[in-house]
């Protein structure tokens, strides 16, 4: 069940990331903002991950780290791919 949270609280985060990166002034392409974004949001996991290393109440967990940065690559993908890709072709309307 904790991976499962995990996995379900990185993937907005996940979304986040590609999000801002997408919508820097200088022109980058989608798919350059999805991998940027993946990359950044799995760092940030890996490093939450060490924090919780040096808190006295809390223990780091690989698996953790590994459910952090799948749940956000899901997220990158799933709303790329879910829900942009598909409001584009005019699938979902507002």
């Amino acid at each position: 069940m904790d991976k499962a949270l995990h996995f379900g609280g990185y993937a907005p985060l996940g979304i986040f990331f590609f999000r801002t990166f997408s919508s820097l002034p200088m022109a980058i392409s989608t798919r350059r903002a999805m991998v940027i974004g993946m990359i950044a949001s799995v760092l940030y996991g890996i490093s939450d991950e060490i924090h919780q290393h040096y808190v006295p109440s809390r223990n780091a967990d690989i698996f953790d780290g590994v459910a952090d940065g799948l749940g956000s690559i899901f997220g990158i993908f799933l709303y790329e791919y879910g829900w942009v890709k598909r409001k584009r072709k005019g699938e979902i309307s507002r």
